[in-house]
């Protein structure tokens, strides 16, 4: 059983019980590594449920979930795998087993750095990150205001500089995938991450009026078919409009229950 800690407390010491959730059918098209959020969702979908929607949409795809209890951005590792080098090999390998496979990698908030991180270096033919942080450095400390403890943590645990700017990353190396960034563009926070690296060719914005981090919900409601399509997914034109108009009653509920919250 996935093991969380709570949201406010910073652990760096790795769980090697929490193993990959992999579900990889034979001879996979695509593979998609999620890199999980605290809560241990991707955009507010627990694995079990986003693997299921996917391989509904497209059974030749692979899903395989990662998580980090430690919460430094997967930048020492992945639960169950080992230490950053250690996960990238073990994934790298699994890459190696399906030679053809492509791979994107997708993940939210400090998943979605992960997914960055190690998208670039596996060279995905696609990242998709919702609400990513973009850089772990100095710069973005003291223009990011949100979560400082845990950008001071993180800050004091990670060994060393490398790698905890996804610009630096990209510019060392040479990219050629898409990137795709979902991002609430209420939120001052998110536009400011998700505006490091905006303006890069191969990136694509997609941006809400959330002004929520946590959010992710609104974004996959406003972006629902273009959300599974940047993970490399073909929906019908049937599946698209009852996945839009699925959405559209959903987010109709959401958007009046923060009417409600707001009234009383």
């Amino acid at each position: 059983m996935l093991e969380k800690r709570e949201r406010n407390t910073f652990d760096p010491t790795r769980n090697m019980d929490n193993k990959p959730v992999i579900s990889i059918p034979e001879n996979p098209s695509r593979i998609i590594m999620v890199f999980r959020a605290v809560t241990g969702s991707v955009g507010g979908t627990k694995i079990d449920g986003f693997t299921r929607r996917v391989q509904r949409y497209d059974p030749t795809v692979g899903v395989v979930g990662l998580y980090d209890t430690t919460k430094l951005c997967y930048m020492i590792g992945a639960d169950g795998i080992g230490d950053f080098d250690e996960t990238i090999d073990y994934l790298q390998g699994m890459m190696d087993d399906h030679p053809g496979a492509r791979l994107t990698t997708v993940g939210f908030s400090l998943g979605g750095f992960g997914a960055l991180q190690y998208g670039i270096r596996l060279r995905a033919e696609r990242i998709t990150a919702l609400n990513p942080w973009t850089g772990l450095t100095d710069e973005c400390f003291a223009l990011d205001p949100r979560g400082k403890r845990a950008f001071d943590y993180a800050r004091s645990h990670l060994p060393g500089d490398d790698g905890r700017d996804v610009v630096q990353l990209l510019e060392r190396i040479g990219f050629d995938g898409q990137i795709n960034l979902f991002y609430s563009g209420g939120n001052p926070g998110d536009v400011f991450q998700s505006g490091r690296i905006k303006d890069y060719p191969f990136v694509n914005l997609y941006e809400t009026d959330a002004s929520s981090h946590a959010d992710s919900a609104f974004i996959l409601l406003r972006y629902g078919p273009e959300y599974y399509e940047s993970l490399g997914l073909k929906l019908t034109e049937r599946q698209k409009e009852r996945l839009r108009e699925k959405n559209r009653l959903q987010l109709e509920l959401k958007l009046a229950d923060k009417e409600g919250a707001r009234a009383e």
